[in-house]
């Protein structure tokens, strides 16, 4: 294997390590918007780990084309 093909896989097995690490956020958020009763303060919380996990998953995409542009480039 190539250094590239290397990196490729661990960026991809990473990439779904964060999606599952997200989702148990977001199941998590879920919980806290059901527990929040009304409470502002809690109800901005969930939302607050909602966003978080968005971006995670957001940045995780983000490294996949990068792997890809680098691979474009050294090939």
């Amino acid at each position: 294997d190539t250094v590239i093909n290397i990196i490729n896989k661990l960026s991809l097995w990473l990439l779904y390590g964060l999606l599952v690490v997200a989702g148990v956020f977001i199941i998590y958020a879920a919980y806290l918007y059901l527990t929040a009763a009304g409470d502002p303060e809690k109800v901005k919380s969930a939302s607050n780990v909602i966003i978080y996990a968005v971006v995670a998953i957001g940045v995780g995409l983000l490294s996949r084309v990068i792997v890809a542009v680098a691979r474009a480039l050294v090939e």
